[in-house]
């Protein structure tokens, strides 16, 4: 009888934790992400945007190029006349120059 009762509620206990059958059939399609308020063409629309902003970023004229201290110096008198130091900005290295400053010095 004991027996029974153990085999019985250790039953009750296991059916816990299986999972439940579905009901009725449910049809799911995949779509990507799209988010609330927009259709997926508009979406594709705003994305397509977005990339050719991001394509015409990279093509600017000031970003990532080299200037000289003396069009440096010529561009900041002109933002900013009578004014020394300010208008500071930090110089972004690249190619050889960024290669000149990893090199160890020599110990003197």
């Amino acid at each position: 009888m004991k027996v029974a009762a153990v085999f019985l509620a250790l039953v009750g206990f296991a059916s816990a934790f299986v999972p439940m059958a579905p009901k009725g059939t449910v049809s799911t399609r995949l779509f990507g992400y799209v988010p609330d308020g927009l259709t997926p063409e508009q979406y594709a629309q705003v994305q397509a945007k977005e990339k050719a902003s991001k394509a015409a970023n990279k093509k600017k004229a000031m970003k990532g190029s080299v200037e000289t201290l003396t069009q440096f110096n010529a561009r900041m008198e002109k933002k900013f006349p009578n004014q020394p130091g300010a208008g500071h900005v930090f110089v972004k290295l690249k190619g050889k120059a960024l290669e000149d400053k990893l090199k160890p010095r020599a110990a003197n």
